[in-house]
């Protein structure tokens, strides 16, 4: 993998903690709540999902600025490549969040249990 200076630069899992940073990444946003998986989609255990939000904090160790969470890295769908968009992960009460466009006039973060996360196309870029 090359080390371009391009901020919509792909990130292989296990280089993650050493070429992934919030610097050149932006919180996921979203036009109300993120997609509900489709019937003929596979969704996740929140259990799986959970440990996967775990696993991306730990490694990124980073908080995003005037937010409260962690900052996760998305993959790609389908791909264990990290993309520049994130989500925020609170641990102490399990929720997920991202950045609604649609509430309000400028939008706003918002946040979803795991469970609710789970059935959204965001288990599948959360998973690795």
């Amino acid at each position: 993998m090359t080390s371009e200076p391009n901020p919509s630069k792909k990130t292989a899992v296990n280089d993650l903690s050493q070429a992934w940073n919030l610097r050149d990444s932006t919180l996921l946003r979203s036009d109300g709540e993120p997609m509900q998986t489709s019937r003929f989609d596979r969704n996740i255990p929140p259990a799986d999902l959970q440990a996967a939000l775990d696993r991306g904090a730990k490694t990124v160790r980073e908080s995003a600025p005037n937010r409260d969470g962690y900052a996760v890295p998305l993959h790609g769908k389908g791909t264990p490549t990290t993309t520049n968009e994130y989500v925020l992960w609170r641990p102490d009460s399990a929720q997920v969040g991202w950045y609604d466009t649609s509430f309000g006039i400028d939008g706003t973060v918002r946040f979803i249990s795991v469970e609710t996360a789970s059935k959204t196309t965001l288990s599948d870029r959360l998973r690795f």
